[in-house]
Order: C-alpha cells, then sequence, then structure tokens
C-alpha cells in the first residue's frame, strides 16, 4: 500500500539526480498524469533544496476533438494559479486518416522540442506511469518486438536535441489520483483514452495490459554497452556510406551478446529506423553462417560478403529526388540544414564516378564504391546557405536511453557529433 509521501519522495529523489540545475520543461495536457506531475514538481522547487529548478509548461492542442482547445485553455489557467509560464502549442496543418495517433505523438514531441530550446530547457518531463508501460509492453508483443519488450525508457532523446524524462515511470495511475485527490487538484479525463478506434484504448477497455518488461533498463544498457564494444572492434563505416564489418566479427562468439548490433548497423546504412523483421534477420544469419562470399539485400540495404569480411551500402531502387524543408529528412540518412524556412531539391547523384572517387578515398574497394556511389544523394540547383547532414534514423527522431551507448559507438563510426549527455544520473 503505497504511504502518503510516495510521490513526493519520488519527484525528490529525481530532482537530486540530476547533474546540473536549469529550467525544466513540463508537458501537461491536464490529466491526471500530468496534472500530478505538475503539482509534485511545482512543490518541491519552492522548496530551499530544490529552488535552483524552475519550471514552465507546455499544452499540446492537437485540435483532434471539438473540446481540445477549451481543455488547453483549463490546463493555462492552473499554471497562471500556481505562477507557472505557460504556452499552448497547436498541431496545424492537416491530420492523416490513418495512423492518427502515431503522428499526433511525432507532432507532439516536435513542437515539444521546439518549446524546450527556446527556453533552454535541460529537459522535458512526461507524466507516463507503470500503467501506460504495461500497456506499451502489451502492444510490442502483440507486434513481435523483442528489443521493445524492455518497455519504456525512463529517459528518451528526441530529435537529437533534448531530453525527455519520465520521473513517474515506476508508480501506478492510481497512486497519483489518490495523491492529487489529498490535495484537492482536479484533472481531465482524456475521452480518447476510451476510444475504441486506437489501440492502446483497446486494451485498456479490455484489461489486457502487460507484465513487467522481459528486460530491466540495466539489462537493456548492458546489451547496448556489449553492442558497441562489438561495433568498435570490429567494424567500421567508411565515406557515411558504406560499413564493413571484418570476418572474424562475424562469428558466432563475436556476436554473442550483441546479436541484434548488425542489423543496427544495417538500419542506419540503409536509412530506416526499424531493424529488419525476425525472418528477415534469420535469413541474414544463415547467409552468414554459410560463410560463401555473395550478396543478401534485406530492408534496403545490401550485404556483400568477400573474403575479408562483409560490405553493408543502401541498394540502389527507390532513389528518389523530392523538395526538401529545411530540417526534414530525406531517404532516412540526409537532413538538410540551411535557412529556417529554406527548401532544396535532393536529387542522386550525378557523377557517379565522382562519387566513387570520394568512396574509394576513404578505403572502399573499388568494386564496392561502384555499387554503392549511385545512391548518394546531393543537393541540386541553388542552395545557398543550405547542406545536407548525414543523419542515424534511429536517432533522429527517439533515442531510448539505454541504447546510448551503442548510439554513441554508430556516430562515432559515422564521424558524427556526439549526442548531448544525459542531464541525470543512471
Amino acid at each position: 500500500m503505497p504511504h502518503a509521501n510516495e510521490v513526493l519522495e519520488r519527484g525528490a529523489d529525481f530532482l537530486k539526480s540530476f547533474i546540473a540545475d536549469g529550467p525544466l520543461l513540463v508537458a501537461l495536457s491536464g490529466g491526471s498524469d500530468s496534472s500530478a506531475l505538475l503539482h509534485v514538481f511545482d512543490r518541491l522547487c519552492r522548496t530551499p533544496a530544490f529552488r535552483r529548478f524552475n519550471l514552465a509548461a507546455a499544452t499540446i492542442d492537437h485540435g483532434l476533438r471539438s473540446g481540445s482547445s477549451e481543455e488547453a485553455r483549463i490546463a493555462g489557467e492552473t499554471c497562471a494559479r500556481l505562477g507557472i509560464p505557460h504556452r499552448i502549442l497547436r498541431w496545424e496543418g492537416a491530420k492523416p486518416s490513418s495512423g492518427l495517433q502515431a503522428a499526433a505523438r511525432l507532432e507532439r514531441y516536435r513542437l515539444l522540442t521546439a518549446e524546450a530550446k527556446r527556453l533552454g530547457a535541460r529537459a522535458i518531463l512526461v507524466g507516463h506511469t507503470a500503467d501506460d508501460q504495461k500497456e506499451t509492453i502489451a502492444m510490442r508483443a502483440g507486434r513481435g518486438e523483442g528489443p521493445g519488450l524492455a518497455g519504456m525508457a525512463p529517459a528518451v532523446l528526441l530529435h537529437e536535441t533534448i531530453w525527455a524524462l519520465r520521473p513517474f515511470l515506476c508508480l501506478s495511475r492510481q497512486t497519483l489520483r489518490d495523491q492529487l485527490d489529498r490535495w484537492g487538484e482536479v484533472y481531465m479525463d482524456d475521452p480518447s483514452n476510451a476510444n475504441p478506434r486506437f489501440e492502446r484504448a483497446r486494451l485498456r477497455l479490455a484489461g489486457e495490459t502487460g507484465s513487467a518488461p522481459a528486460l530491466s533498463p540495466e539489462e537493456r544498457l548492458g546489451i547496448s554497452v556489449r553492442e558497441a564494444e562489438w561495433l568498435k572492434r570490429h567494424g567500421r563505416v567508411m565515406g557515411g556510406a558504406v560499413a564493413f564489418i571484418e570476418g572474424e566479427g562475424l562469428s558466432p562468439a563475436a556476436r554473442a551478446g550483441a546479436a541484434l548490433a548488425l542489423f543496427r548497423l544495417a538500419a542506419a546504412i540503409g536509412g530506416k529506423v526499424h531493424l529488419p523483421g525476425r525472418s528477415e534477420r534469420e535469413r541474414l544469419d544463415a547467409f552468414l553462417a554459410e560463410g560463401q562470399p555473395g550478396r543478401l539485400t534485406l530492408g534496403g540495404t545490401v550485404f556483400d560478403r568477400r573474403r575479408e569480411g562483409l560490405y553493408l551500402y543502401r541498394e540502389k531502387r527507390g532513389l528518389a529526388a523530392a523538395r526538401v524543408p529545411v530540417g526534414s529528412l530525406h531517404d532516412g540518412r540526409y537532413r538538410l540544414e540551411g535557412p529556417e524556412d529554406g527548401e532544396g531539391l535532393v536529387i542522386p547523384v550525378e557523377d557517379s564516378d565522382g562519387a566513387k572517387a570520394l568512396l574509394e578515398g576513404e578505403g572502399v574497394p573499388p568494386a564496392i564504391a561502384r555499387r554503392a556511389a549511385p545512391a548518394l544523394f546531393t543537393l541540386s540547383g541553388p542552395s545557398e546557405g543550405m547542406f545536407l547532414r548525414r543523419v542515424v534514423a534511429a536517432q533522429a527522431g527517439f533515442l531510448p536511453g539505454f541504447d546510448l551507448p551503442f548510439a554513441e559507438a554508430l556516430r562515432s563510426a559515422f564521424r558524427l557529433p556526439p549526442l548531448p549527455p544525459l542531464p541525470v544520473r543512471q
């Protein structure tokens, strides 16, 4: 049975874990979870021990329900009563007819990231609970997502920029509601939480939530460390386009404990967010077990086995030119950088021989460079102040904190700048 001070104690322990102080942005929907987040940290930040922190809040109005604007206004009134700066951020433009919740999630975190950058916030605080964790595991188990069965991470890096932290991931929703009731604070219920149109709501209505995570955060972190060690020892990336794994690194002994590292590397080379499916991974394992030269294409990445080892590069199919707004991704491998509101035409390289020569200069064998060069992109036409920056698709949106060791090893291999460090001690 939780005791009356459990929520405050958890909040205090969380603030003590910060490496440095600074502004914190609360993602406030007005529901019980985020309302508890706001009130707990408001009370704590008024105490002498935590006055070095200051709060701001933001509410996302997705514009998907008639009452959403009113709910955002009420959330703002709560912040005004507490003296906490608050902004309403609206999802503008057309909404998709399918995948609505996933699209809303992407937009929500994009808006929160932009607001956190504007404020210079140390982190974004998100009110997910143990109930959300169980539901997430149930959904991922239904889709057969092996690594995802570790559940949501306590910390997630958004858009390579700002950390979103989940202080109450170990507490139940009812524990937070009980605390709000003791304080006499009210909260709203989002009707979407009971709408069977959405997967999470269906699970709640059916009572089909998952169990505890199959892997603890510590176990998931340990896997990431082993994957990073495997990549550092056995692999390298040349020209941001071709990866090489030495033969020894392909042995079962070398890959033990880091079995998914090769697939994470392949996803980065091919511009994919997600790993190949289980059947595709089994095909590659069988291909590697044969130990013979040859090529296999999976998930947009070519696995080219040579005597000296394995080369990976993007396949030549689906290389479309497109007009890309500044800040957007193209092909999962490039982000267009430049003046705000700018736009550039991104096309496959026209000078394939020149691209081949550049790859050879990075140490890529000529035959591999010839195959990999046509999959490179460049800017066409006027592009003053704009350039393409290589990215890793799986890191460009959401990066769980327990995947950070491998993510950093991958960035080092691609010669990308380091990611922002976690603002809290793990």
